[in-house]
C-alpha cells in the first residue's frame, strides 16, 4: 500500500498499515523511535518525511541541529512551532513546547495510539520583518 505522508489525513486502513510498518520497525531497530514530520506550511519543503531517530537524542538537540537543517526555505529568523498530532476518535493538536527529555520519552508520551508514530506538525512562525521584505519583494517597492 501506498500512502502519501504528506496529508493531513489518513483513513482507518492507512493508520491499519501504518501500525504493521510501525511495528516492523520497532522490532528491526529496538533502539529507534518512529517519527512522522507534517509540514503545515507552503513554503518549507523537506525530502522526506519519515525518520528512525536514536532514542537516546535529546529532543532539544534533534529539533535545533537536524531538523532544521533538513528544512529546505528556512531562515535563521524564523522560529518553528511544532505540534503533536493524535487520532484517537478526532484528529488532536497539542503545541510542543521545548523539552529537556530524551526521544525515548516524548515518543512514550506523545505517540499516537493508532499508529504508535510519533508525528509532528511542523509550521514556521517569521518575523514581521522578513514579511514585509518578502512582500515588497513580490510587489517591486
Amino acid at each position: 500500500m501506498k500512502i502519501d505522508y504528506s496529508n493531513f489525513e489518513f483513513t482507518q486502513d492507512e493508520r491499519k498499515y501504518m501500525l504493521k510498518e510501525t511495528e516492523r520497525l520497532q522490532e528491526t531497530h529496538p533502539g529507534h523511535v518512529p517519527v512522522l514530520i507534517q509540514l503545515d506550511s507552503n513554503i518549507l519543503k523537506m525530502d522526506k518525511q519519515k525518520f528512525l531517530i536514536s532514542d537516546d537524542i535529546n529532543f532539544n538537540d534533534y529539533i535545533n541541529n537536524t531538523l532544521k537543517k533538513k528544512l529546505i526555505n528556512l531562515y535563521n529568523n524564523d522560529v518553528l512551532i511544532i505540534n503533536v498530532v493524535k487520532f484517537s476518535g478526532v484528529q488532536k493538536l497539542i503545541e510542543l513546547k521545548a523539552h529537556p527529555k530524551q526521544m525515548r520519552d516524548v515518543y512514550n508520551e506523545y505517540k499516537d495510539p493508532e499508529t504508535n508514530l510519533l508525528i509532528l506538525r511542523v509550521a514556521r512562525n517569521t518575523t514581521y520583518k522578513w514579511v514585509k521584505g518578502y512582500i515588497g519583494y513580490l510587489y517591486g517597492y
